[in-house]
Formats: C-alpha cells, sequence, structure tokens
C-alpha cells in the first residue's frame, strides 16, 4: 500500500511465517486414522491456525485503516482482479496472504 505522499506500508506475511508450522500439523493429521477423536483434535488444531492467521490479517487491515482515516480526508481505492493476479504460481501465496 501506498499513499499519495510516497509513504509505504509493509504487509506482513502471516500465512508465510506459519507455514511451516501448519505443515508439520498437517502431516500429523495425515498419519492419523480419518474420522477417529484424534484426527478430529488434529482437524481442529489446524481450523484454530487457519483461524489465527485470520484474524491477524483481520486486525492488520483494521488497524491499517483506522490510521488512514483518521490522517487523510479521502481515500481511493483500487479494484484488483485477485483471481487474475493469483494465477500466477510464483506470485500467488503472497496475493493471497495479502487478503483478508
Amino acid at each position: 500500500m501506498t499513499t499519495n505522499t510516497g509513504e509505504t506500508v509493509s504487509i506482513p506475511k502471516f500465512y508465510r511465517r506459519s507455514q511451516s508450522n501448519l505443515a508439520r500439523k498437517q502431516k500429523k493429521v495425515s498419519r492419523k486414522e480419518i474420522g477417529s477423536n484424534n484426527w478430529r483434535a488434529a482437524q481442529n488444531r489446524i481450523a484454530r491456525l487457519h483461524q489465527n492467521i485470520a484474524r491477524q490479517r483481520e486486525y492488520f487491515h483494521y488497524k491499517t485503516a483506522h490510521k488512514l482515516v483518521k490522517q487523510y480526508d479521502i481515500i481511493a481505492v483500487e479494484k484488483l482482479n485477485i483471481r487474475g493476479l493469483a494465477k500466477n504460481t510464483k506470485l500467488s501465496k503472497s496475493i493471497y496472504d495479502v487478503g483478508k
């Protein structure tokens, strides 16, 4: 994100930081017997990690938007074709990591 004064806000990569933790938990799930109580508990751990990542993103977006609203009178937003941008296999994780 860049403001009209040239100030840029770097996006923290929440998914990229927790990717190794997520991979380890998913590997544990794959070793469980599908439908067992241990499998359900492991699935729940993965869901909570995804929820944590989503909440971190949401909080960052809220905090940034609040700062911009207090600082500027007019805010213009550019509409992007996210699906089209995410077709690039090298950038897709980074693009989805920015989203809310």
